[in-house]
């Protein structure tokens, strides 16, 4: 409870940006759950402010998740700037598990991809017992959204 108190506070601060928010989440993770958390962030990534805050929040649900689940000793937050999309990867070298078998009572992954869809974005999991699980949340840029010119369909 506390860790999702902190994150609401946290996220709701205009004076820092996506990365700030985090580069402080992630060395707090580290911290608090003993697993070795990287992050990775490409330069020049810019969403929406309503994007940012999901983004910031499905993050902290898929570590959340590493943290309860998996019995991961390292994790990896990777933010990426594509030609039309941002990308968020969490991933975790833990126990997997088949996505096709969650609880349906689960929580965690239905919120994350209800905040990826409430700004166009598209959650994937990608795991297999014994192999790790990946998140990947992609999310249009503003100018991803525009039609592509002839010029660049064939590039």
């Amino acid at each position: 409870m506390r860790e999702a108190i902190m994150g609401l506070r946290d996220a709701t601060r205009p004076d820092r940006s996506l990365p700030q928010h985090l580069e402080e989440y992630v060395a707090a993770f580290t911290r608090t759950s003993g697993i070795s958390t990287d992050l990775v962030l490409d330069d020049g990534v810019r969403l929406s402010p309503d994007a940012e805050v999901q983004v910031l929040r499905v993050v902290q649900e898929a570590l959340t998740n590493v943290r309860k689940h998996s019995g991961a000793v390292r994790a990896t937050v990777h933010l990426s700037r594509g030609p039309r999309q941002v990308s968020v990867v969490v991933e975790d070298d833990g126990e997997g598990f088949d996505p096709r078998q969650t609880r349906p009572d689960g929580f965690g992954l239905t919120a994350m991809r209800d905040r990826a869809e409430s700004v166009a974005g598209r959650l994937t999991i990608d795991s297999q017992p014994g192999r790790g699980t990946r998140v990947v949340v992609q999310f249009p840029t503003p100018d991803g959204l525009r039609p592509r010119l002839p010029e660049e369909m064939s590039a």
